[in-house]
């Protein structure tokens, strides 16, 4: 296996419906994730790891309503193995005020 550093979210602003915003065609590693809330107002935001077809929600949230305060960035070191065909999915409590990167490294399959 040869494993690919990648950006492979964003900088993605999101809503307040959860939104896929990643989809692994491969075995990923997702490495860091940084929110950065570009409003004056706190928010919050959700992040929900499923199999193709599932639903996101609190049953398989992986950051669950972390609060990013009005004008500043969070960054999160993690790391979550993502399977073929797993779908991240993110929201945020105010529509707009978060934008979401996603770096970490993926599969070349070679």
């Amino acid at each position: 296996m040869t494993y690919i550093p990648s950006r492979l979210v964003g900088p993605y602003n999101l809503t307040d419906g959860y939104q896929t915003v990643y989809l692994s065609s491969t075995l990923t590693i997702i490495k860091q994730v940084i929110l950065s809330n570009v409003t004056g107002a706190d928010a919050s935001v959700r992040l929900s790891l499923t199999n193709f077809t599932g639903v996101p929600g609190s049953q398989n949230a992986i950051m669950q309503d972390v609060q990013v305060e009005a004008n500043s960035t969070l960054i999160a070191d993690i790391v979550q193995v993502m399977q073929p065909l797993e779908r991240l999915h993110a929201r945020c409590s105010v529509s707009g005020a978060i934008n979401i990167t996603i770096s970490g490294v993926y599969d070349s399959q070679e």
